[in-house]
């Protein structure tokens, strides 16, 4: 949707919400398409920046909400599975357009939903959790047979990412 001032002046594009606190997401100030495309673009450009930054990791959150002007979106790489949280009904809408753009871009070995915030509560939404792409089965299994073995900053950590903590460990924290 068009968002505009009090006298109709063209400020952005974004999402509208009724039900939720934040009514309008803006997701940029430029008449765009939210399409798949756009989704690929925003992705890639936040990626950019992880990689720049975190050039030698291998997991590591690839989409932080509104810092990368995706607001109600995270996207969490662990090695070869992405984790995907929607935290807003206009991404929650798009879903299909986002995994799409995902695999498109990583061509992961799965990708899990980690829908289980209170804030989708706030956006009329249900929670949801589960593998919507591929597979978690890999070859060797982890040591308790339920995670995702990673590795960051040099030491190794086994991740579960269907009932870990939010997505299943703090990757946007690696650094500290």
């Amino acid at each position: 949707m068009q968002v505009k001032d009090h006298r109709q002046r063209f400020l952005g594009v974004g999402f509208y919400n009724s039900k939720s606190k934040i009514n309008v997401r803006v997701l940029s100030p430029e008449r765009v398409e939210v399409d798949q495309q756009f989704f690929e673009d925003r992705i890639r450009a936040a990626l950019a920046v992880r990689q720049k930054h975190l050039p030698a990791a291998s997991s590591f959150r690839i989409v932080n909400a509104e810092s990368d002007f995706l607001s109600g979106l995270i996207v969490d790489k662990y090695e070869d599975i992405l984790v995907v949280q929607t935290s807003s009904l206009g991404m929650d809408q798009r879903k299909p357009m986002i995994l799409s753009a995902l695999q498109t871009l990583f061509s992961p070995r799965a990708i899990v939903e980690r829908n289980e915030v209170s804030s989708r509560k706030f956006e009329g939404l249900p929670d949801a959790n589960g593998v919507l792409m591929g597979t978690l089965e890999e070859p060797g299994p982890s040591p308790s047979g339920r995670g995702v073995l990673i590795q960051m900053n040099g030491l190794r950590f086994e991740v579960d990412v269907l009932g870990g903590h939010k997505t299943g460990f703090y990757l946007d924290q690696q650094v500290n």
